[in-house]
Formats: C-alpha cells, sequence, structure tokens
C-alpha cells in the first residue's frame, strides 16, 4: 500500500508555452518531488494568451500533479492579468489541503505568504535572479517603483525560508530568516556535443529578448568582429519586446548577414541547436544563475559571460570561459577576437572542462534532494 502523499502547492504566475530558466527549474522540481519523494503537487498559475493562442485548460489528470489556470486572461505583461490571478489563486487556494507552499518569483508570493498567514501553513519562496539591486535611472519613475516593490516581495517579507541561486542575496538576509544558495541543475544526458567541423565558426547566444539579456550589445560587438574575421554566425534564440530594436540595429550596421533571429525553439528542440554551435555567449547585465550557462557547458561549448550573477562564482577565465565586463561592446568584441584568434583544439577543451564541471557538480537530483530536505524539515515543524 502506497504512503500518503504530502502536497505541495506551488504558485508560479507563468507557466507553459512560455520556457524560461524558472519554468525549467520548476518543471524539474516537481517530476523529482513526485517520482523520487512521495510528494503530490498542485499547481495555481494564470490564464494567458500567448502569440494569439489561448492557454486557459486545467490539467487534472496528470497522475500526481493538477494544474490550474486562473485569473482574467490576458497576454503576460497584462497588469489587470496578474492582479486577477493574485485574487482569484489566493481565494481558489484557500480550499485546498496542502503541507507546505513554494511560490516561485515574484508574484507567486503575495498569495502564498497570505494563505500562509491564515492557514499557518510554511511557505517556501524561490529567488532566481534580482533586479532591484540594479540602478535605475531617477527620472524612470515605473523602474524604481518596479524595483521598490521587488525589494519588498524578496526581502522584506517574511517567509519560513528562501532559496536562491544568487550567492550575493545571502548576506542581505538578517541571520534569524532562512535563506539557502541552491543553484539550478542542467539534465547531462539531454545535451551533447557533435564535434563536426563546420564550414563558419558558428555562435550561439539564448534568452528573452529584453534588455536584462544585453542582446545589443553583442550585436554593436559583431561590426569589430566581422571586419576581421567574416566567417562567423550568430543565432540568438528567443522571443521578447525587444525584438524590433535589435533588428533595427542590425540593419542599421549591416550585419544582417551574421545574425539570425530564430525565435522560440522548444526545449526538446535545444540541445540540437547548442550542439551545432562553437561557442555561447551570455552577455547579460544581471542575471542570478543563468540555466543557459549550464546547458552550454552540458553541450561541451566554451562559454563568454559578463561579470554578473554567478558567471563571476563559476567561470574561469581561460579554463572553462571568459569574462568581460558587463554593458561593454568592445570588451565583448575584443575578447571574441581573441577567442577567434585561438587553436581549434583550445577552443574545445575550454568546452570540455565546461561539461566536466557540470557533470561534477550540477546533476537535478542533487538540487532536488535539498529543496526536498527543506520541505521535510519545515513540514515536520508545522
Amino acid at each position: 500500500m502506497e504512503k500518503k502523499r504530502k502536497k505541495i502547492l506551488i504558485f508560479i504566475e507563468v507557466w507553459k508555452p512560455f520556457i524560461g530558466g524558472g519554468q525549467i527549474f520548476t518543471e524539474y522540481l516537481i517530476n523529482g518531488l513526485v517520482k523520487n519523494h512521495n510528494y503530490s503537487v498542485t499547481m495555481i498559475t494564470r490564464k494567458l494568451r500567448i502569440n494569439d493562442k489561448i492557454y486557459d485548460s486545467n490539467e487534472i489528470n496528470k497522475g500526481h500533479l493538477e494544474i490550474y489556470r486562473l485569473g482574467y486572461l490576458t497576454k503576460i505583461d497584462s497588469i489587470i492579468g496578474k492582479l486577477s490571478w493574485i485574487f482569484h489563486s489566493f481565494f481558489f487556494a484557500f480550499n485546498i489541503s496542502f503541507s507546505l507552499i513554494h511560490s516561485m518569483p515574484n508574484l507567486g508570493a503575495l498569495p502564498g505568504k497570505l494563505l500562509s498567514s491564515i492557514k499557518k501553513k510554511p511557505i517556501v519562496f524561490s529567488i532566481q535572479g534580482s533586479t532591484y539591486q540594479l540602478k535605475t535611472n531617477r527620472y524612470n519613475f515605473v523602474k524604481r517603483i518596479k524595483n521598490y516593490f521587488l525589494k519588498i516581495i524578496q526581502l522584506k517579507i517574511n517567509y519560513d525560508c528562501v532559496i536562491t541561486d544568487n550567492s550575493q542575496l545571502i548576506q542581505l538576509f538578517p541571520k534569524k530568516r532562512k535563506a539557502h544558495f541552491i543553484t539550478n541543475g542542467v539534465d547531462i544526458n539531454k545535451f551533447y556535443s557533435l564535434n563536426k567541423k563546420r564550414s563558419k565558426f558558428k555562435i550561439i547566444s539564448v534568452g528573452r529578448l529584453h534588455p536584462q539579456k544585453g542582446f545589443l550589445y553583442l550585436i554593436k560587438s559583431l561590426q569589430y568582429v566581422v571586419k576581421n574575421n567574416n566567417n562567423i554566425e550568430l543565432s540568438i534564440i528567443g522571443s521578447g519586446n525587444q525584438l524590433d530594436r535589435l533588428t533595427y540595429e542590425v540593419r542599421k550596421l549591416s550585419l544582417e548577414k551574421y545574425i539570425k533571429f530564430l525565435g522560440d525553439i522548444s526545449y526538446e528542440k535545444l540541445p540540437k541547436y547548442y550542439s551545432n554551435s562553437d561557442l555561447f555567449v551570455l552577455p547579460s547585465l544581471f542575471e542570478g544563475q543563468p540555466l543557459s550557462l549550464l546547458e552550454a557547458w552540458a553541450s561541451s561549448l566554451p562559454v563568454l559571460v559578463t561579470d554578473c550573477g554567478e558567471n563571476i562564482n563559476m567561470v574561469k577565465n581561460n579554463i572553462n570561459g571568459w569574462i568581460v565586463p558587463s554593458k561593454n561592446a568592445y570588451a565583448l568584441s575584443d575578447k571574441l577576437n581573441h577567442i577567434l584568434s585561438l587553436p581549434s583544439k583550445t577552443i574545445k577543451q575550454v568546452g570540455a572542462n565546461g561539461r566536466d564541471l557540470v557533470t561534477e557538480k550540477y546533476g537535478w537530483d542533487t538540487k532536488i534532494n535539498l529543496i526536498q530536505d527543506i520541505y521535510k524539515k519545515h513540514i515536520k515543524k508545522n
């Protein structure tokens, strides 16, 4: 007879088909909890309209996982959609029996904390990356308000436990509040390297087309690279509201033959694109611990990243990649030219060192075991 499963209630504002680091982390977490740790999971997420497609169906026949989409049907950035989700998800979850709440960044904290306080159940909050520490133009009132709001959610609300993928945030929490640094993981068996000769040196970059990801600096850097190395190709995977701005910059700099925007690629197909590349570049302005970095290393790709988030702790110059200052197109171009001047054998060895690192330290099972230990501790207390 199967032992009765304890239920974890997960609040995550945006779910599939949208794919980002938070969604991938949550999917592996749920799979591990259900298959290996005898939990059941109820997920509460938003109804969404994405690219004229509607995602509003509940999924309640998925074994030990139930998914409910609530709130008004809107686009991702809709304020009305966000507020209605907070309201509807709280009242819906109020009638659910559960052992622990896990709220994902960032709006999931609000219905989660309110429900936790009323029902006297433990709440775990995840922080993946953080934006409020960025310096914001004093005239940009909206962004300043947003950053202040994020600071309240991430640092001022009293959760039973906080999990973050950014070690720099740990020091900001008072000692009496429990904060745990747990990095992302990667499915090492999902990614691979083809090791075949290509007619061009292929560079890949993966992420939302959003100012945070720094693609504008990467595009600008290529104008200085192609002067000496015109046998290159940059593929940018992802979608977002900065597409028009980025494509305009490509046309302005006459880089159309060197840069391709591939749009969204399903997570199942993503390993093929990594494996057909020679270098991964992540030009972000800020990060927590980027999942795409681990995916690139799992594909035996050398990496070129900016000095933000956990990049500075994970990437060792000339060993498993290279680091340059953020917001600096000239630094990116200088390092790209340097990499292109290296022997192919040297570049591949840097990528192989990265694969060795993720194989040793970044398996998902290890990360999920750590989180499950946290759950067990707080459920037992309660």
